[in-house]
C-alpha cells in the first residue's frame, strides 16, 4: 500500500494522518503474503518421549507375602514448541518372592516351615529322625519330633516319641512285638512275658495245664470182672491201682482238666480279648511189662474236645473227658496198663490293627500239651490183701496221698524207678501157682501109693485141707472171681 501525502498538509496533520494509518493497520492485521512469509519461518512442535524402563530393582522380602519391586524410566525428549508432555508414571512396582519353599506358610517377611525344613523361607532341610512323621528344628541340628509314626493317641502308638528319637514300642504291628500276655514297660526290647508264657509275642504258652481228677474202670473176665479206682495220681507219687483179671475188655476214664492262668497283666489298649484254656485233649491206654515195653495200645480223642475245647473256642472253665475204650487184651504176669491223659493248653487273642481302621486281627498261641500217667498192675495178690508190697496200696477201698499233685508234662519214660512191683506181684503169683500144682501131684501120688500097698483097706477121701499150706490164702479163688471193691476216685489237692 502506497500513502501519498498532499503538499498542503501541514505537519501537525501528517502526524495525526500517520497515526490513524497505523492504527488501522494494526486493525486490519497482517496481509495474507505476510502471514504466508512468517508460517514459513515458525519451527514444528516437539512432543515429550519417555527412554526405556531400568532394570528391576531388587525385592523387599526374600519370601512370605510383602515382596515389591521397582523400576524407572526417564524423559528422552522434552515437548517443543507447543509439543505435547510425556504421559504416564516414571516407575513401576510389582509383587515379588511371594512364596514358601517345601510348602511353609508365608507370613510378611518368613515362613513357617512344615515338615523337615527350615530358616527365614524353609529352604534346609532339618537333620533327619526316623520315623518321625512332625520334625522340627531352628537350625540343623536341634530337631525335634512332633509325632511319630503310628501315633493314635489313647488308642495306641506303634512308638514313644522321646522328642529326638522314636523308640518302638509293643504293638499291633507285625515287625514290633504286642507283648501279651507281657509287660512293655520301656519300648519294644523292654517286653517281659508273663510266667508260664514266652516266644515271639508272648504267644508260647511253656505251662501245663493241671489235672484234676481221674477215676478209672475196667471190665474184664467175660463182663464178669469190674475194677475202679482213681487215676489222679501217678505211680511217680507213690501209688499204683491193682486188677486180677486175665482178660481185660474195655476201660472207662473220667478225668478233667484246666488252664487258668491267674495275675496276668492287665490288657493295653491294642488287644481287644484274649481267651486262654484247654484246646485239645485225648486218652492212650497201653499194655506194657515190667520193661516199659508196649504190647498194646489204644487212643481216643475226648470226644468233649471235639468242635468246643479248640484254638478258636477253648474251654475256659473246668475240662471234662470221658471215655470208654475197647481193649480185648489178654494179661499175664509181669504185665500192666497204664493211662496216659493228654490235655493241650492254648488259644487266642485279639489285636486291633489301627493302622487298617482297628480292624480285628487273630492271633493264635502255640500250644503246651500237658501229661498225666497212672498205672494199674496186674497182681494176683494185690498188696493190702495179702503181703504188702514195697509199701504201695491199691487203688480198691484205699485213699491216695493227700496234698500230691497229678504229674504234669511227664511222658513216659523208660529210665522211671525200677522198683515198681510188677516182677514181684507177677513172681509171686507164678510161685503161688507152681506150689499148688506141685502140693496136687504130690497128694495123687500119695493116693495111688496107698491104695496100691494095701488093697482090702478101702479108700478114704481126700482132706478138704489138701492144698492147704502156710503160703496158700483161702481167699484167693474167690478175689479171683470176684474184683475189687470199688474206691470212689479222688480229687487232687493242688
Amino acid at each position: 500500500m502506497t500513502i501519498i501525502f498532499s503538499a498542503e498538509m501541514t505537519p501537525k496533520t501528517e502526524t495525526r494522518f500517520v497515526i490513524i494509518l497505523l492504527l488501522l493497520l494494526l486493525l486490519m492485521g497482517p496481509s495474507e503474503g505476510v502471514r504466508r512469509r512468517r508460517r514459513r519461518r515458525r519451527t514444528p512442535p516437539v512432543n515429550c518421549v519417555w527412554g526405556p524402563w531400568g532394570s528391576w530393582g531388587g525385592c523387599s522380602a526374600p519370601c512370605g507375602n510383602s515382596g515389591t519391586r521397582t523400576r524407572t524410566r526417564w524423559v528422552a525428549q522434552l515437548p517443543l514448541h507447543g509439543g505435547i508432555g510425556c504421559a504416564g508414571p516414571s516407575s513401576q512396582t510389582e509383587p515379588c518372592n511371594r512364596f514358601c519353599f517345601n510348602g511353609g506358610t508365608p507370613f510378611a517377611s518368613h515362613c513357617a516351615c512344615a515338615g523337615d525344613f527350615w530358616n527365614t523361607c524353609c529352604d534346609s532341610a532339618c537333620t533327619p529322625i526316623s520315623h518321625c512323621a512332625s520334625l522340627s528344628c531352628s537350625h540343623g541340628s536341634n530337631q525335634q519330633c512332633g509325632r511319630c509314626d503310628g501315633d493314635y493317641g489313647v488308642r495306641g502308638q506303634a512308638y514313644d516319641n522321646l522328642g529326638t528319637r522314636c523308640r518302638q514300642a509293643c504293638s499291633w504291628r507285625e515287625d514290633s512285638n504286642s507283648c501279651y500276655p507281657g509287660t512293655c514297660p520301656a519300648g519294644v526290647q523292654s517286653c517281659t512275658c508273663a510266667p508260664g508264657f514266652g516266644g515271639p509275642h508272648c504267644r508260647t504258652v511253656q505251662q501245663a495245664p493241671a489235672f484234676r481228677d481221674c477215676s478209672y474202670e475196667l471190665t474184664g473176665n467175660n463182663e464178669l470182672g469190674t475194677v475202679k479206682g482213681s487215676c489222679s495220681q501217678s505211680i511217680e507219687d507213690g501209688d499204683a491201682g491193682y486188677f486180677n483179671m486175665t482178660q481185660v475188655e474195655r476201660i472207662r476214664v473220667k478225668w478233667t482238666a484246666t488252664f487258668q492262668p491267674d495275675s496276668l497283666p492287665t490288657l493295653p489298649v491294642y488287644v481287644k480279648s484274649m481267651a486262654l484254656g484247654i484246646t485239645a485233649a485225648s486218652i492212650v491206654v497201653s499194655l506194657q511189662n515190667e520193661n516199659f515195653q508196649i504190647s498194646a495200645s489204644a487212643t481216643t480223642t475226648c470226644s468233649t474236645a471235639i468242635g468246643t475245647a479248640t484254638a478258636d473256642n477253648p474251654e475256659q472253665d473246668m475240662f471234662t473227658c470221658e471215655e470208654v475204650i475197647s481193649l480185648d487184651w489178654p494179661v499175664s504176669h509181669g504185665q500192666g496198663i497204664q493211662i496216659l491223659l493228654q490235655a493241650t493248653a492254648g488259644g487266642n487273642i485279639h489285636l486291633y490293627d489301627r493302622d487298617s481302621n482297628s480292624a480285628v486281627m487273630v492271633k493264635y498261641f502255640t500250644g503246651f500239651q500237658g501229661n498225666h500217667t497212672a498205672d494199674i498192675i496186674y497182681d494176683i495178690n494185690a498188696p493190702g490183701q495179702g503181703t504188702p508190697s514195697h509199701g504201695k496200696t491199691p487203688s480198691q477201698g484205699t485213699t491216695p496221698s493227700q496234698g500230691k499233685t497229678p504229674s504234669q508234662g511227664k511222658p513216659p519214660s523208660p529210665e522211671r524207678s525200677t522198683d515198681i512191683p510188677w516182677v514181684l506181684y507177677g513172681g509171686l503169683g507164678a510161685g503161688v501157682v507152681i506150689f499148688l500144682i506141685t502140693t496136687v501131684a504130690i497128694c495123687c501120688c500119695c493116693y495111688c501109693r496107698k491104695g496100691q500097698s494095701d488093697t482090702r483097706q478101702t479108700a478114704s477121701p481126700a482132706s478138704k485141707n489138701c492144698y492147704s499150706n502156710s503160703a496158700y490164702n483161702p481167699d484167693f479163688d474167690s478175689r479171683y472171681q470176684s474184683p475189687f471193691a470199688s474206691a470212689p476216685p479222688v480229687p487232687v489237692s493242688t
